[in-house]
């Protein structure tokens, strides 16, 4: 269901307007789709549940094992699919930068810490979402980049 919150409206001002009253209860509250999906989720078969929570483990500890070969510092999540990075030490001061060249040479895109305010500056987000090797290859391009 992500990305069932995100949009945008090009349109003249007479349907800009009516677009303007629809964005607060389409943005800041549930539409009514969105519930209907959830509840059928959360009704439906359980199967593909567990299979993603078992994959997105094995992803979490694969990834781990080769951020501690690499001695690079993490948080350890406990449910969510994101990895959190401490990149000061490789990136200096700008990890946004660093991340940005990072995407460019290697081909490695991981969200700068900054993107979720100063208390994250130096920490980056790693996502889990990636096939197991290629989140493994991700991360040995992060840990030989200086």
């Amino acid at each position: 269901m992500t990305g069932l919150r995100v949009g945008y409206l090009a349109a003249p001002a007479a349907i800009s307007a009516a677009g303007a009253k629809l964005q607060e209860p389409l943005i800041a509250c549930v539409n009514a789709p969105a519930q209907a999906a959830a509840l059928a989720a959360l009704r439906g078969p359980q199967d593909a549940v567990r299979a993603m929570r078992d994959t997105y483990r094995q992803r979490r500890d694969a990834a781990i094992t080769v951020l501690e070969e690499l001695g690079i510092r993490h948080l350890v999540p406990h449910g969510a699919f994101y990895l959190w990075i401490h990149l000061a030490e490789r990136s200096g001061p700008d990890v946004a930068a660093w991340a940005l060249e990072l995407l460019c040479t290697e081909r490695v895109a991981i969200a700068p810490g900054t993107a979720f305010g100063p208390v994250a500056e130096g920490w980056a987000r790693l996502s889990l979402a990636a096939d197991t090797d290629d989140l493994i290859e991700g991360i040995r391009r992060i840990g030989g980049r200086q």
